[in-house]
């Protein structure tokens, strides 16, 4: 009687000690993330200004996973201006592309008045271009300033709205 009273009372502690811990919830800690998935784009940028004002070079970024792969890059590229601003800042609403155009409004801003310049519109717009364009929804960039092209293309010297827009415009130019 003996050897079973030394059986028995081993395994009712363990199954007491087993069964103390099934009201126990496991959790995570507060400093514990939850892994995002990311995808990677590129981002096209003016290195430095030369003869050549509109050359760009590559840049591979990592962003949250996006739908609006175009607003992510505008997001990532820096305004030609040392504000450390990005160029989705200064946009007066979200891009719209329709019909392989990208339509880019501006906001007003005296913050960027180098781009008015022949250097400094050029490198602007290829950034711009050259990052946008390489997807396969937008084979062309239309902006304008607060809804307005003609002060856009007048801004930059241009002077001459891109003619899916030219019913809007007033230039003499045209």
């Amino acid at each position: 009687m003996n050897y079973n009273k030394l059986i028995f009372l081993p395994a009712i502690t363990a199954l007491i000690l087993m069964g103390a811990g099934c009201n126990k919830k496991i959790t995570t800690s507060p400093t514990e993330s939850v892994k995002q998935t990311t995808t990677k784009l590129t981002i096209y940028e003016v290195k430095e200004m030369s003869y050549t004002c509109d050359k760009t070079e590559p840049r591979i970024i990592e962003v949250p996973e996006t739908k609006a792969v175009a607003q992510a890059v505008l997001e990532n590229l820096k305004m030609p201006v040392n504000n450390g601003k990005t160029m989705a800042s200064y946009l007066n609403k979200p891009i719209l592309i329709k019909n392989g155009v990208a339509y880019l409004d501006w906001k007003k801003s005296n913050e960027y008045a180098n781009i008015s310049t022949s250097c400094g519109s050029s490198a602007f717009n290829a950034e711009i271009n050259d990052s946008l364009t390489q997807f396969t929804t937008i084979d062309k960039v239309i902006h304008s300033i607060e809804g307005d092209y003609q002060a856009f293309y007048d801004f930059i010297q241009v002077g001459v709205c891109p003619s899916e827009v030219k019913e809007y415009c007033s230039s003499t130019k045209q």
